[in-house]
């Protein structure tokens, strides 16, 4: 599937129509993720995997992702006013129903999620399934899925094309020392250390189930070109630096991603790219 300039999101009441179209489902899903580069890493029962999604080459096969979508999800779909933002909803959706039938051996439509209370989903693990935990970032055209075996993961990716931050914008959000890391460097690495800083923060809470229901500033990331992802300190458990483990994920220009996971993880971390044939 090759990238096309011609809008082919979905318009008003057209989701109903295209989910009610005969898109095959199982024909198509294996499809779309046989055409994925994959790596496995399994060690001591552990397994990792982060999956990355360009939404645009989807976007010609929206029909197809429509089709395992739970009507919940489709009503949630038509609260976008943005046309575009409803089409990434979407294909998001629709992957991660594709992404963890592949993980679980169930039917992308007869997944169902549960919902935490700070609002981090979770599969409905009331039939016999593995325990598979998941999480969901998209921005702009990538979407990043990691899914973790037994153990908790966040993932957050950022957009940074056409941003613009300056050091007023951290002071509300990061640590002493994460600001005082993000003064040290030099002015053109500052913007790269603000995302790379926001998503490994992000996904450290995310895989906590937690979301932004803590303070930022609580907790330490590393941030600086070149370093290594860490979570360097933590006032909401201390203990955590010890059973999380950060990940930067290699997404190409024009964004940043990180990964967090519980330990003990894989020496190694699964990536795919989903291009579809």
């Amino acid at each position: 599937m090759s990238i096309s300039d011609r809008d082919s999101e979905p318009r008003g009441n057209e989701l109903m129509t295209l989910r009610s179209r005969k898109n095959h489902p199982t024909a198509f899903a294996p499809r779309f993720l046989s055409a994925c580069e994959r790596i496995h890493f399994k060690i001591e029962n552990v397994s990792l995997a982060i999956w990355l999604v360009d939404l645009r080459l989807c976007s010609a096969s929206i029909a197809s992702f429509l089709e395992p979508l739970s009507t919940d999800e489709l009503s949630r779909a038509e609260r976008f006013s943005a046309l575009r933002d409803r089409s990434r909803y979407l294909i998001s959706r629709g992957a991660l129903r594709m992404v963890l039938s592949d993980h679980t051996n169930v039917d992308p439509k007869h997944l169902k999620f549960v919902i935490g209370r700070h609002g981090k989903p979770s599969l409905d693990r009331t039939s016999s399934i593995p325990d598979v935990r998941f999480n969901l970032s998209h921005s702009a055209n990538m979407a990043v899925i990691a899914v973790a075996l037994g153990h908790e993961v966040g993932v957050d990716i950022e957009c940074i094309e056409g941003w613009r931050v300056g050091l007023s914008d951290v002071v509300q959000f990061f640590s002493r020392g994460e600001i005082a890391a993000l003064q040290s460097l030099p002015k053109v690495d500052q913007e790269l250390a603000f995302f790379t800083c926001w998503t490994r923060k992000e996904a450290y809470l995310k895989g906590r189930g937690e979301g932004l229901s803590l303070p930022l500033c609580d907790f330490d990331v590393s941030l600086a070109p070149g370093e290594a992802a860490a979570l360097l300190g933590s006032r909401i458990n201390p203990g955590d630096c010890d059973r999380w483990r950060l990940i930067e994920v290699p997404i190409g220009d024009g964004y940043v991603a990180n990964a967090a996971v519980q330990l003990p993880i894989p020496t190694g971390v699964r990536f795919r790219t989903l291009v579809p044939a």
